[in-house]
């Protein structure tokens, strides 16, 4: 027998729902609608369903605020006891757990929505999905799971698609410290996926070579110190004549001289003479493989760090 449906694009506030989201009502009568005597029963049962979805999506809303501005809490600044005591009465995970990251393209913002990914996050993995606004989600799982990431991930395109969803995995923690690390370079990964458009839409946060290492919070500052040993040389040298040796330099180890020469607009030769200025300030042999090693390192440092 077909239903009757009644629709539910009323909010209780008696305004329209965007395109009717809200869905409809399905009732399966076994006498006609509406009964005698009550000629509104049908837009009446619309508006109790209004007040009750109304109801819902605040609380999840308010919710769902609390959790963010913890979030950006945690990643801002020094958390203490009082983020403890927080993230404890929220339900998270706080000394402990794995960092999943989502990101996705297309127009998300839609409350009902994100109200029903974060069931399908709360059936898979049994924690919410939290907006960290800008098109980005995170799931904090208190213990390893069985789950496949791309299984969850599929899951979760049916609410964020046909646009491109992509999923970071991997980044745990074992403090309230380390959340705040394993949260900033899970955001990052993720982040540098949706940047790029890249087509490898699940991946592990320590999977991307070298510039995991770079963006890994734990040897960031150990790195930007080696870095800057290294190169102190030279960029004492830029700062009292203003030259560009450093970028060149930095340039041509990573990249090659034609890129540099590319980047710099500038002639090829240019940067081989620059290449060989800068090695003699740093008094370096970059035919030995051992210095030229440290010193690509310290240069892909440099720049990662000056790009931000």
């Amino acid at each position: 027998r077909e239903p009757l449906v009644v629709p539910l694009a009323v909010t209780a506030d008696g305004a329209h729902a965007p395109g009717g989201r809200r869905g409809g009502l399905y009732l399966w009568p076994s006498v006609e609608l509406p009964p005698p005597g009550w000629p509104d029963m049908l837009e009446d049962a619309a508006a109790v369903c209004g007040v009750i979805l109304d109801r819902a999506e605040r609380a999840y809303d308010r919710l769902n605020r609390d959790r963010s501005r913890w979030l950006r809490d945690v990643l801002d600044g020094e958390p203490g006891p009082a983020a403890r005591r927080e993230g404890n009465r929220l339900g998270l995970p706080v000394d402990r757990g794995e960092v999943w990251t989502v990101a996705w393209s297309g127009d998300a913002d839609d409350i009902r929505r994100r109200m029903l990914a974060e069931d399908a996050a709360l059936d898979r993995l049994g924690t919410p999905l939290i907006s960290a606004g800008g098109g980005v989600g995170v799931l904090l799982l208190k213990e390893g799971t069985n789950e496949r990431p791309a299984a969850v991930r599929d899951d979760l395109l049916r609410f964020f698609g046909p646009a491109p969803l992509w999923l970071v995995h991997g980044a745990t923690y074992d403090s309230l410290a380390g959340l705040r690390d394993a949260l900033s370079q899970s955001l990052e990964a993720v982040e540098r996926l949706r940047r790029n458009r890249a087509d490898r839409y699940v991946s592990e946060v320590g999977s991307w070579g070298l510039d995991s290492l770079l963006e890994n919070p734990k040897v960031s500052a150990s790195l930007d110190e080696f870095a800057h040993a290294m190169l102190e040389p030279l960029l004492k040298r830029d700062r009292d004549s203003g030259s560009p040796l450093t970028e060149t330099f930095c340039l041509a180890l990573t990249g090659g001289s034609a890129e540099a020469a590319r980047r710099l607009y500038v002639h090829e030769n240019t940067v081989r003479y620059r290449l060989r200025r800068a090695a003699e300030v740093l008094g370096c042999e970059l035919d030995s493989p051992k210095e030229r090693t440290a010193l690509t390192l310290a240069a892909f440092v440099w720049l990662r760090r000056r790009s931000r």
